[in-house]
């Protein structure tokens, strides 16, 4: 394929794509939780990743892949679980669930102009600015760690094999249809969001939708899409020398303006109130793109009922997705980590910022906490996951002094759970 990891530096695996960009992987936690039902996180978030992009600047792009894959629930136990532990964890083995990854990488555009291409300056400017993203993201008190040279062959192999499960994968022929791909048992689908001939976007973007009086990430959906096997969401952000493009634009509303025509002077005036916005809040360009890579296993009945339900999300959020998408191969390759330059001219959309980060993936689903107290409740999934009630005993200390209200119907458990709980037994509880 495209990239090959063929350095490391302090431990950081580096991929190097067939022109000599360089990039970096960061396996992350999204930092806003599934159903946290608070607005203000979801404007956080995309305040974020919009400094995060400004601190990387011109030369450089973000591109962000959040992984969607339907596993089975195994426990991991050691065998000295007492009885009732044990058939607890016992009764959930083999239940299906959906589990979510999410990496950041960060690519840097080598200047092809001279015979030689590598730069020290441009080299060590790269770890700095590397840096600075990894001082942000500790600031903010997300979870994240650099993947190595060992883990970033792992993913680009399951990438290419379109399996992300845990477990054995194997490599089979490609062989592209009209609309999608056929490898082995598997089919896949790219999904372009964003058609730049004729784009339908809603006037106005927030980086929530509202579902039955509750704020979910705007593109929460992609997360229970019906038969896929697997769903990766590409968001990618190429920030370009922002002069040249700000000459572009002016002639471009020159040119606009110059032929009368009702749709001419219309562009001209979005093109006025873009300018405006750079010049008043110093707002950078980009050229983005959104690309939804869907998996099934079968046949293409099952690739169209997972195609129609995405289409059909979007069409409720205004959004009319790119339905000329015939270039599967080019899209697929184009959306391997660290090769976001491949990208043509007609598969990418210059826009603001600010409006784009809307459309970044901005949840996480709720795992178990880092706790030495664990109680076992089950999620929206039905998985077992340990939470920490008393707020006070995991890496994340969220009261000094807690109260428990236990609630529940007759014969429910409410006595058992606050006489027989760990807190008052000291189970588990830490030396």
């Amino acid at each position: 394929m495209y990239t090959c990891v063929r350095d490391e530096k302090k431990g950081i695996g580096v991929i190097y794509d067939r022109k000599g960009d360089y990039s970096v992987m960061i396996r992350m936690e999204n930092p806003v939780e599934q159903y946290c039902a608070d607005r203000e996180l979801y404007y956080k978030a995309c305040s974020l990743y919009k400094g995060i992009i400004d601190t990387m600047g011109e030369g450089y792009s973000i591109q962000k892949q959040d992984v969607f894959c339907k596993r089975h629930f195994h426990p991991q136990m050691t065998g000295k679980e007492k009885f009732l532990g044990r058939a607890y964890m016992q009764y959930f083995d083999g239940r299906e669930y959906v589990s979510q990854q999410t990496y950041l990488i960060i690519t840097q555009e080598v200047k092809r102009s001279a015979f030689e291409m590598y730069d020290p300056k441009k080299w060590n400017e790269f770890w700095q600015k590397v840096g600075k993203v990894q001082d942000t993201l500790i600031n903010e008190k997300i979870a994240f760690s650099f993947l190595d040279s060992r883990e970033i062959k792992d993913y680009l192999r399951r990438y290419l094999a379109l399996s992300f499960d845990e477990g054995a994968y194997s490599f089979d022929n490609f062989r592209p249809l009209e609309t999608m791909v056929r490898t082995g048992d598997r089919l896949m689908r790219m999904v372009d969001v964003i058609d730049i001939d004729e784009v339908l976007l809603p006037d106005e973007v927030k980086p929530y939708n509202m579902m039955r009086e509750l704020p979910t990430d705007l593109l929460a959906f992609l997360s229970s899409v019906p038969e896929a096997e697997s769903v990766v969401y590409t968001q990618t952000f190429i920030t370009p020398s922002q002069r040249k493009e700000n000459a572009k634009l002016t002639a471009m509303a020159s040119r606009k303006r110059s032929l009368p025509d009702p749709a001419n002077r219309l562009a001209a005036d979005d093109i006025d109130s873009v300018l405006n916005d750079i010049a008043k809040n110093n707002d950078l360009l980009s050229y983005v793109n959104f690309a939804v890579m869907v998996t099934v296993r079968g046949d293409e009945q099952k690739m169209m009922r997972a195609y129609n339900y995405i289409e059909k999300n979007f069409y409720d959020r205004g959004i009319q997705v790119n339905r000329n998408s015939y270039n599967q191969i080019e899209l697929y390759t184009c959306t391997f980590p660290g090769n976001q330059y491949t990208l043509r001219s007609y598969e990418k959309f210059l826009t603001l910022v600010d409006s784009a980060v809307c459309f970044m993936y901005k949840e996480r689903i709720m795992t178990s906490e880092r706790t030495p107290l664990k109680i076992y409740y089950t999620d929206r999934q039905g998985v077992p996951v340990a939470i920490d009630i008393t707020g006070k005993e995991g890496d994340i200390k969220y009261t000094t002094n807690s109260n428990f209200f236990s609630l529940g119907p007759s014969g429910s458990g409410k006595s058992f759970h606050m006489n027989s709980s760990p807190i008052k037994l000291g189970l588990n509880r830490p030396k």
